[in-house]
């Protein structure tokens, strides 16, 4: 039980990470493309703009991920099969 706990956690911290990492690139690549256009230093403001929104996306992302989760699953109205002994899916 506190091994599946700790994988759990794992899991969470590291999609959080891989999330919030692809979401604040791609989003802060746009807003400063919009915001300046390209040109000289367009990385180097690029790369300032992503590091401040990884600084607030990755603990957004860890703490909204199960709210978020629970809202999918209520509008889909969806139930989390059961797991047998083996720990694969019942169907």
């Amino acid at each position: 039980m506190i091994l599946q706990k700790k994988n759990t956690l794992k899991r969470r911290l590291l999609n959080g990470f891989f999330m919030s990492l692809l979401m604040a690139a791609a989003m802060s690549a746009v807003m400063t493309l919009i915001n300046t256009g390209t040109g000289p230093g367009f990385l180097l403001r690029w790369m300032r703009a992503f590091c401040i929104g990884f600084a607030a996306a990755y603990p957004t992302a860890f703490l909204c991920a199960p709210l978020a989760q629970r809202l999918t699953d209520r509008l889909l109205n969806t139930d989390f099969p059961k797991q047998n002994e083996s720990g694969t899916d019942k169907i």
